[in-house]
C-alpha cells in the first residue's frame, strides 16, 4: 500500500494520459484519509464493503470506527477484521471498533453516505 505524504495538486495528468483525482489528506501527524483504511478493509476476502467515520475522542479529537458489510457466505467478526488490518496499517490507524452491518447507506449516485451513517449511529458514540 502506498500513501503519498505530499500532494502538490488535487489532480494531475499521468504519463499514460489518465487523470488521477486525489483526495485531501490532513498532514497532521497520525492522520490519513478514511479511504486508505477502507481500501485495506475491503481487501479482506470476507468484506463486501467498508466505511470508516471519525467519532469524537477526548484526547485525539477524532478516532476511526469501521463499519463492515460481510460478503454473503463469509463468517467474519470484529476480531477477524482487526487481525487482518494489523500490520497492514499503522497502529494509530486501527479503528477503535468494527461494527458489522447488513448494508451501508448509499446516495442516489451510489456513493456511501457517511453523513447518513453518522446520523444513524450518533447516539451510540455520544
Amino acid at each position: 500500500m502506498s500513501v503519498r505524504a505530499t500532494v502538490p495538486a488535487l489532480s494531475g495528468l499521468m504519463m499514460d494520459r489518465s487523470l488521477q483525482i486525489l483526495g485531501l489528506i490532513d498532514h497532521a501527524p497520525g492522520t490519513r484519509s478514511s479511504i486508505d483504511l477502507e481500501n485495506v478493509a475491503v481487501a479482506h476476502p470476507g468484506v463486501a464493503e467498508a466505511a470508516a467515520i471519525g467519532i469524537p475522542h477526548p484526547t485525539w479529537s477524532e478516532r476511526p470506527i469501521l463499519f463492515v458489510v460481510p460478503k454473503a457466505g463469509h463468517a467474519i467478526d470484529r476480531e477477524t477484521v482487526l487481525a487482518f488490518l494489523d500490520g497492514k496499517v499503522a497502529k494509530w490507524w486501527l479503528p477503535d471498533d468494527v461494527i458489522l452491518i447488513a448494508e451501508l447507506p448509499h446516495t442516489a449516485t451510489g456513493k456511501i453516505s457517511k453523513r447518513t451513517l453518522r446520523e444513524r449511529h450518533a447516539a451510540a458514540f455520544a
